[in-house]
């Protein structure tokens, strides 16, 4: 039982998290900054722009996210968190998220 005020965990209200950590394996929404490897984009998209069609399209993916980021943030829950309020992720879900994507 959560106490009151207490964050959900409710796996379903979270971003995937990169199933391999090194960096040269992760690639970060060019729109959200959300950090996933390559394979997850492709089988489940991006968490919180679902407007846009990566799944199951490979050149979707690499059009619409990069290996080029610089910095990384977890959110564990956005609404206590400052940081994401700072950065202005608090309304994504939360996730692994880049601090800067350059574009390629």
């Amino acid at each position: 039982m959560l106490a009151e005020g207490a964050p959900s965990t409710n796996a379903e209200n979270f971003a995937a998290a990169p199933m391999d950590t090194s960096s040269r394996n992760t690639r970060a929404c060019i729109r959200c900054g959300l950090v996933k490897t390559f394979d997850q984009f492709f089988e489940s998209g991006c968490d919180n722009c679902v407007s846009v069609p990566m799944l199951n399209d490979r050149a979707a993916v690499s059009e619409h996210t990069s290996q080029q980021y610089s910095g990384l943030i977890s959110i564990h829950d956005q609404n206590y968190s400052w940081a994401a309020k700072w950065l202005r992720k608090s309304k994504l879900k939360p996730g692994c998220y880049a601090l800067q994507v350059d574009r390629e």
